[in-house]
């Protein structure tokens, strides 16, 4: 797994990696939400600190359309409780349009977030036995 993203200068490896983010609200400022293409996976940052990542499988419809399933996201345990899987996916479907792909929410976490926010519905496609076939 990367630690770093495009752009950014990579940890000390000598130095201890933070097994918290402190206590308290995380300003949204310091969360960076970045396509790691090469592992086919959004990271999310808080600082310097790499929390989390959402993957995805860039696939088509049976149309020909282009298609990003998001199929597992994880915010790293010691980083848990602070929020950051909301802008995770928020920002993964976001890219995700912006780039011109339709969305396919697999993951669960996704499924339910899409369900209560609603500012994609009209760029999102269910999941079929198709995508579900991509994964065996």
């Amino acid at each position: 797994m990367t630690d770093t993203a495009a752009g950014q200068s990579p940890r000390n490896e000598n130095a201890q990696a933070p097994t918290s983010l402190g206590d308290g609200p995380i300003d949204p400022a310091r969360i960076t939400v970045t396509d790691n293409a090469d592992e086919s996976r959004f990271d999310i940052t808080v600082g310097d600190t790499h929390v989390g990542f959402s993957m995805y499988l860039p696939t088509e419809s049976a149309q020909g359309v282009p298609q990003r399933i998001l199929y597992h996201t994880v915010v790293f345990e010691q980083f848990g409780g602070h929020g950051l899987a909301a802008p995770l996916t928020e920002q993964a479907i976001a890219q995700s349009v912006a780039a011109g792909y339709r969305v396919v929410a697999m993951c669960p976490y996704v499924k339910k977030w899409v369900t209560k926010h609603h500012e994609f519905d009209d760029r999102l496609d269910p999941v079929t036995p198709a995508h579900l076939a991509l994964f065996g």
